[in-house]
């Protein structure tokens, strides 16, 4: 007796070809401020290298800076002064 299988259905993803996963996707599938649209090599596309500098970015100004001293005296560390 023969055994059926499934149809599996997939996702196409539109970078998923070597020619298009190059260019990267549209900038205007993005909400890019304009220091952000100006860091991009192709102002019409954002590549992997580009999102990951403008996630980078983004990181940078949310987070606040801690003081060395509060890391240490958390890790057990004594501080003087």
């Amino acid at each position: 007796m023969l055994k059926t299988t499934k149809k599996r259905h997939t996702v196409r993803r539109r970078l998923a070809t070597p020619a298009t996963a190059d260019r990267g996707r549209r900038a205007s599938d993005f909400d890019l401020t304009a220091e952000e649209r100006a860091m991009l090599a192709d102002p019409s596309r954002v590549t992997e290298d580009d999102a990951d500098a403008i996630i980078g970015r983004r990181r940078e100004r949310s987070e606040k800076p801690v003081p060395l001293d509060t890391i240490l005296k958390r890790h057990g560390y004594r501080v003087e002064g």
